[in-house]
């Protein structure tokens, strides 16, 4: 008999816990109710914070992780704490009123429990965004070349002595690196679109002179 003295023991545990749950729902309604609210004021102010950050991450075109499914759990109970509000104020007093503190007690605790658990799982969060990519490169398909303002004036000097055809040789000076090359490549493309001449070429001379090459 000493053998069935555990189980038997387990099983009134459980019931005790249960029946203690049930009377709580019932005797401690303003409590829970009480509990509900402070616990949806303390989810708010998180996603309020959450959201601010997921804000920022998207006006620097960063990808938002790991937060859809905590938002759309708050904003589910949040829907259902604004369903909740006219029941718990029409709630009226006297026996006839005990079922419905009952069931509404048991609703809350049930609400808070799940609020108190978005919260712990936004105390958990750590990096909700990742960086942008940088800036894919891709080429020119017209072959424009950008130039700085300061050029600007010589390369339009030159356009503009291309298209009077006066001039038989004109030269583009300068230290190595400056540019010369890039400025010359410019004119090419912009005689070549305005069609001031019917062939366009182009030969590097280097040193020493390869005139194969030229």
């Amino acid at each position: 008999m000493a053998e069935f003295v555990g189980p038997t023991i387990e099983v009134g545990k459980c019931v005790a816990g249960l029946i203690k749950r049930q009377l709580n729902y019932l005797c401690c309604f303003n409590t829970n109710i009480q509990n509900l609210r402070d616990q949806s004021t303390k989810l708010d102010g998180a996603k309020v914070g959450v959201q601010r950050k997921v804000d920022v991450a998207r006006r620097n075109n960063e990808e938002i992780v790991s937060l859809e499914t905590w938002l759309d759990g708050v904003n589910e109970i949040q829907e259902e704490m604004t369903a909740i509000e006219p029941e718990i104020r029409n709630v009226k007093s006297g026996c006839l009123a005990i079922m419905s503190s009952f069931s509404l007690s048991r609703k809350a605790t049930k609400m808070g429990e799940t609020m108190k658990k978005l919260q712990d799982e936004h105390g958990k969060f750590g990096q909700i965004a990742l960086p942008a990519p940088p800036p894919s490169i891709t080429s020119n398909p017209r072959g424009q070349i950008y130039e700085y303002q300061s050029r600007k004036y010589v390369e339009e000097d030159i356009m503009a002595m291309l298209r009077e055809k006066k001039e038989r040789m004109m030269g583009i000076g300068g230290m190595g690196g400056v540019g010369k090359t890039t400025m010359a490549k410019k004119i090419m493309s912009r005689v070549r679109e305005e069609g001031l001449f019917d062939e366009i070429v182009m030969a590097v001379v280097s040193q020493p002179v390869d005139m194969l090459r030229i």
